[in-house]
């Protein structure tokens, strides 16, 4: 009777390996894809911009660090803990899982920093690009700051029943509103800018058209996990439902962002040996600039013909 009143009353153990589990598997299976984006992107682009090469190996680093933590949490969930000795270790949030949280909230961090450059690149100058990449900035580093401080309590508390705590609990459903808040800016934000900048000639208009589709599935994929997380975090209290998309969100996003890179040289050979109007292919741009789509990578030349 002791041991049964010590537990919490709010938890229902039963459903606490189950999804952390699907969570772990759906992980690794995204991993795969983004080990295979990875190595299209450094096969296909081996003269991009040094600071895309950058982006992509430290979040391809920060993914591996990720998986590992939560390969390490499932081993300590489904196997350490199922010995007699380490049975109280099931109710316990393990500094590994919690580690992995405050990597995918860095990670989210840096793509959505990367999109909020690829809003200020093709906004050419118009009047809403301050404003609206100053949004984006404001809600991503919010969303950091929020998912750093909700990490911090789970290494502090680290009981299982403390994630819905209302201090971690309020933490982190702010953290998801602001990250989703963030992600719906940014593809609105594309989807205007891009559409700014039609010209009336079809070979563009047919690339723009696909960035859009582009720009909006990346913020439809990115909100339905968030709200995901956010709707089982607050309707399960007593499941890890939410753990489910909280291990597979931030693969989400670099898969994402991985082909919004790698779709470049699709487009490049859509519209081969023919020059057309600048548009952002890969986060840069230049105002009344025209592209060259004949070499290894778009060129993107002034009227000069200069970079």
């Amino acid at each position: 009777m002791a041991t049964g009143a010590a537990l919490p009353p709010f938890i229902n153990y039963g459903t606490t390996e189950s999804p952390f589990l699907v969570g772990v598997m759906i992980s690794c299976a995204l991993f795969g894809v983004t080990c295979a984006q990875t190595t299209y992107y450094y096969r296909t682009y081996p003269t991009d911009h040094i600071y895309r090469k950058v982006l992509v190996a430290a979040l391809f680093i920060l993914e591996t660090a990720h998986l590992m933590l939560v390969g390490e949490a499932g081993h300590f969930f489904y196997v350490v803990t199922k010995m007699p000795e380490n049975l109280l270790g099931m109710f316990l949030v393990r500094k590994t899982f919690a580690s992995s949280f405050a990597l995918t909230v860095i990670i989210t961090s840096l793509v959505q920093a990367f999109y909020g450059w690829r809003v200020w690149s093709i906004s050419n100058l118009r009047r809403w690009r301050k404003p609206v990449v100053g949004i984006i900035a404001a809600t991503s580093f919010t969303q950091f700051c929020l998912g750093i401080a909700a990490d911090a309590l789970l290494f502090i508390h680290p009981a299982l029943p403390a994630v819905h705590q209302p201090a971690v609990q309020g933490l982190y459903s702010a953290q998801l509103a602001t990250a989703m808040a963030c992600d719906l800016v940014i593809s609105l934000a594309l989807v205007y800018f891009l559409n700014q900048s039609r010209s009336g000639f079809n070979s563009t208009e047919n690339i723009i058209d696909r960035l859009i589709i582009y720009s909006v599935n990346v913020g439809l994929v990115t909100s339905a996990i968030s709200v995901c997380t956010f709707v089982t975090f607050h309707t399960l209290p007593s499941s890890t439902m939410f753990t489910l998309f909280t291990e597979t969100i931030s693969k989400i996003y670099v898969n994402s962002l991985l082909v919004t890179l790698n779709a470049r040289n699709s487009l490049k050979k859509q519209h081969a040996n023919n020059r057309a109007e600048s548009i952002p292919l890969s986060g840069t741009a230049f105002s009344h600039t025209r592209v060259n789509m004949t070499g290894d990578s778009p060129h993107l030349l002034s009227k000069e013909g200069k970079f």
